[in-house]
């Protein structure tokens, strides 16, 4: 079994002075070769302010891992966006306000590379970038068998050209829980040429019209599951994939005339979906993607970390709850079928 180590990284010294003042820093702490130390290398970031840079933030390169002994950047206790308090009110959108924000300002720029590098992970983290770019926000195109898996994250790109992720190697696998991911100014996917296996569940995935908003290879075998993909339009495949045979998708939603698998649905308005098409991607409460999705085991929660419905949970990161039933004033009702001797008389019976 291995040991975790957990290093914290943060700008400050108050209230909590942190190992590593920047994600470079941490990784540059990380040992060369983790299956012989036998270690997940984990780092949380503190919230105590934006991670902003025009350079790569961080490169994960030179480190020996296995599916168990790997990398994982992951925000403190109390520190992400979904631990804010308003979390279920808040916008569903980047805001670093609301917990630990990475955000790259740079042209031509990769946020994060891990490009070189076969097992990490990315959980519960708020990704940006900001300005225009033919690089991606993370870059994930290791040459070995490598794995990318992002639970309960949000990756927003305002950038003409940059996509949230993008793979290009067959041998690599991409796993998404419970994740938004969104470009509505790039002329790519959000999750753009993804050559490799990908695993898409419970996320919610907008891109901008015209554009698919998953991309895969035409020999890959994509699972998307309870996934909502819109923006691209009617005239858009939502998963543009060359052999709809090996995909395996079913109880997603999209705008998209079409959608590759079973149980989808297609042809949403995508403005009746979401609070906002622009600032805000909370799932409506009057929209298709409520009591729609499939239960499944790795979506229990949501992006806010809501429970989700065993039975019949909402496509997409966000779970949306029934109202809690009215309050009932028992003097009150009683008074009314019967006035305060009703009441009493009832009182007196129990």
């Amino acid at each position: 079994m291995p040991t975790t180590v957990v290093k914290t990284i943060g700008a400050t010294s108050s209230p909590t002075t942190p190992d590593y003042t920047s994600l470079a820093a941490w990784k540059a702490g990380c040992p060369a070769n983790l299956v012989t130390a036998d270690e997940i290398w984990e780092g949380q970031c503190l919230n105590q302010g934006e991670f902003t840079s025009a350079s790569t933030l961080l490169t994960l390169s030179g480190i020996t891992t296995d599916a168990t002994r790997f990398v994982r950047l992951t925000t403190a206790a109390g520190a992400s966006f979904r631990d804010n308090a308003g979390v279920r009110t808040n916008p569903l959108n980047y805001d670093a306000t609301k917990g630990v924000g990475i955000r790259c300002t740079g042209a031509y720029t990769i946020a994060i590379s891990a490009a070189a590098i076969a097992n990490c992970e990315f959980d519960n983290l708020q990704i940006e970038a900001s300005s225009n770019s033919a690089s991606d926000i993370i870059d994930f195109s290791s040459s070995a068998a490598a794995t990318l898996t992002m639970k309960d994250c949000l990756v927003v790109s305002k950038a003409t050209g940059r996509s949230c992720v993008n793979s290009s190697n067959f041998s690599n696998t991409f796993i998404a829980y419970n994740s938004l991911f969104v470009a509505t100014s790039a002329t790519v996917s959000p999750l753009a040429t993804i050559a490799c296996t990908v695993n898409v569940i419970g996320c919610t995935v907008i891109s901008k019209s015209g554009v698919s908003p998953i991309t895969a290879n035409p020999y890959v075998t994509p699972t998307v599951i309870d996934t909502a993909m819109f923006g691209g339009g009617s005239a858009t495949k939502a998963l543009s994939v060359g052999s709809a045979s090996l995909a395996s998708c079913n109880h997603n939603a999209t705008d998209s005339a079409t959608a590759v698998g079973s149980a989808n649905q297609t042809s949403l308005t995508f403005a009746s979906q979401f609070v906002s098409t622009t600032t805000d991607f909370r799932a409506a409460s009057g929209g298709a993607l409520p009591n729609n999705g499939a239960t499944n085991s790795n979506i229990l929660v949501d992006i806010s970390g809501t429970t989700r419905s065993l039975t019949t949970p909402t496509i997409g990161c966000w779970e949306v709850t029934s109202p809690p039933p009215p309050s009932v004033n028992f003097r009150t009702s009683l008074s009314g079928i019967g006035g305060r001797a009703g009441a009493r008389q009832l009182q007196a019976r129990n």
